[in-house]
C-alpha cells in the first residue's frame, strides 16, 4: 500500500496552494491525480505535469488505474493524491483503496452543488 500523506478534493488540481504548502508539508515527490475525464485530454494532462516543480513527478489516472496504482505502490514515498469529486473519492475507496484522511479544498458552485455552509 502506497504512503499517501493527502488526500485532496479540489477542483482546481495543482496550484499554487498544493505544491508550495502541500509538498512542503508532506514531504511528497510524487501526485496522483484521479480523474476519468482529466486523462483523456492530453493538453491538460501536460499543463498539470508542467505545473508541478521538477522534483514532484505527476501522474493522471482514471479510477480503475487509479485504485490499482495506488493499492500496489510499495509506499517508500509520500505521494498526494488530488481528485475533483467527492464521487471519485468514493470510487477509489469502494475499488479498495484505503484512505485514512480527506482534505476538503476547493470545490467552486455549479449545477446540482449545494452549499454546506
Amino acid at each position: 500500500m502506497s504512503n499517501i500523506a493527502l488526500t485532496r478534493i479540489d477542483d482546481r488540481l495543482i496550484h499554487g496552494q498544493v505544491i508550495t504548502a502541500w509538498c512542503k508539508i508532506t514531504s511528497a515527490k510524487r501526485i496522483v491525480i484521479v480523474d476519468d475525464l482529466v486523462v483523456k485530454d492530453p493538453f491538460i494532462v501536460q499543463v498539470l505535469q508542467m505545473a508541478a516543480p521538477s522534483t514532484v513527478k505527476v501522474e493522471v489516472h482514471d479510477v480503475e488505474s487509479g485504485a490499482e496504482v495506488l493499492k500496489s505502490h510499495n509506499g517508500d514515498e509520500n505521494l498526494i493524491v488530488l481528485v475533483k469529486y467527492p464521487k471519485t473519492v468514493l470510487g477509489l475507496v469502494n475499488s479498495g483503496v484505503d484512505l485514512k484522511e480527506l482534505n476538503v479544498g476547493g470545490m467552486g458552485a455549479g449545477l446540482g452543488r449545494k452549499s454546506f455552509l
